[in-house]
């Protein structure tokens, strides 16, 4: 089963189980190797915005293998390496690149060339 880092209230992190999801039409979902740590995060669980955003699950940036794909996405498969932007803040929970699988929508995930490392694309 996934787990996910949640942001409780403000700085308060706590790892919690998540049910497993299946991509809707026109999303992804990749299993992260590479996890990037993006200065809105922090921003955004430091409280700065007051608590209206918790419980969630931050992170926008990620590299990682696609499990599986939704209704009408043809250009990634199973199996690539790709990268990916959630827009989790904007999206919502499952969205969030700070745990082992994330949905992003199609658009925002594409491959990466052979000759990029996971580190270097996420």
């Amino acid at each position: 089963m996934p787990q996910a880092a949640l942001v409780v209230q403000n700085s308060t992190i706590e790892v919690r189980e998540v049910d497993d999801r299946k991509p809707g039409p026109g999303q992804v979902l990749v299993r992260n190797h590479v996890i990037a740590s993006n200065p809105v995060d922090v921003v955004f669980a430091s409280g700065m915005f007051g608590d209206k955003l918790f419980p969630t699950t931050f992170g926008e940036d990620a590299a990682g293998i696609v499990e599986e794909v939704g209704e009408g996405v043809d250009h990634v498969k199973k199996g690539d390496r790709v990268w990916l932007v959630t827009g989790a803040f904007m999206q919502g929970f499952e969205f969030g690149t700070f745990q082992t699988h994330a949905m992003a929508t199609a658009f925002a995930v594409q491959k990466i060339p052979e000759h990029v490392s996971m580190e270097e694309a996420a």
